[in-house]
């Protein structure tokens, strides 16, 4: 008995030493708040299967831890160091967003949008499988009970799967996800009726499957709207150079837009051009946004 009160209050101390965390980065991003308290709960569990003081092992992890408050001081700090390195500076970025009206053919940040549409058109198609395929039918056995293992295993994959979508979004899209997923410290749990339910009632992995169901529509969306405009736009600008070449070098193949052409279909491809990369940058942060709060909690 002495053992599962001990055992209780480690785990007390430990929700209390994240709770402590999260208020000490309440004015931080929640993607760097989940790395934090990742961090902080992977190296206290692990800490503790290798403590020699048993009375009180969270004492001696915490003193060579830190404090929750030098922790978050730490995580801000590396925050501002990495975010400097990957983004540049802020005075630089204005620069480039001030520019003329052909400043968004030099953005990168447009063109990774259209990188990101481009990717999560196929991507969707992955993940609405793997709802339907996995999830659905491993709902529908777990029925009959035989599909529960199954349908843990399918709940606890949408952990990964926001991890996998946030890596994509962070460095396509710009908006800070987390780096580590959600913390799933006691697997046991799905051993008893009681834990199963606590599972399926997390709103983060309904949120997450939501997502994932939403994403074959608006992927679709976005490449329509967004991708081929720009594709055909590019093809506009290269074809009245590119296919009298090619009429050159096999005279079988006709030409679809002559050399003569050019002063009409160069300034409608960059129209055209300008357009798509406004319009997807634009909807890319929106939707970077709208990802972060189906995929992100604390």
């Amino acid at each position: 008995m002495e053992t599962i009160k001990s055992n209780k209050a480690i785990e007390k101390d430990i929700q209390h030493y994240l709770r402590e965390l999260s208020a000490a980065l309440h004015n931080q991003d929640l993607s760097l708040v989940q790395d934090a308290k990742f961090d902080a709960e992977s190296h206290f569990r692990a800490a503790l299967l290798e403590s020699s003081n048993k009375a009180n092992p969270m004492l001696d992890i915490i003193q060579d831890y830190g404090t929750p408050q030098v922790i978050a001081q730490h995580y801000c700090d590396m925050e501002l160091t990495v975010d400097l390195a990957f983004n540049g500076r802020k005075e630089y970025q204005s620069n480039v967003q001030s520019g003329s009206i052909f400043s968004i053919l030099k953005d990168t940040a447009a063109f990774k949008a259209l990188i990101y549409y481009f990717i999560s058109f196929p991507l969707s198609m992955v993940y609405i499988a793997w709802v339907l395929l996995v999830g659905l039918s491993s709902a529908v056995a777990s029925l009959v009970l035989i599909g529960i293992p199954v349908f843990i295993f399918f709940i606890n994959s949408m952990r990964y799967f926001s991890l996998f979508e946030g890596r994509l979004i962070e460095p396509l899209l710009g908006e800070r996800m987390p780096r580590r997923p959600k913390f799933l410290h006691n697997l046991s749990q799905f051993k008893s009726l009681k834990g199963v339910i606590a599972l399926i009632k997390n709103r983060e992995n309904w949120t997450s499957i939501l997502y994932l169901l939403l994403q074959l529509p608006l992927s679709l969306l976005y490449f329509t709207i967004f991708v081929l405009p720009a594709v055909f736009s590019i093809l506009l600008f290269l074809s009245p150079v590119i296919d009298p070449l090619i009429n050159t070098i096999n005279p079988s193949l006709s030409i679809d837009i002559n050399w003569y052409w050019l002063p009409i279909s160069t300034p409608l491809s960059l129209i055209g051009l300008m357009l798509s990369l406004h319009a997807a940058k634009t909807i890319g942060k929106l939707h970077a946004r709208f990802a972060k709060s189906m995929l992100v909690s604390i």
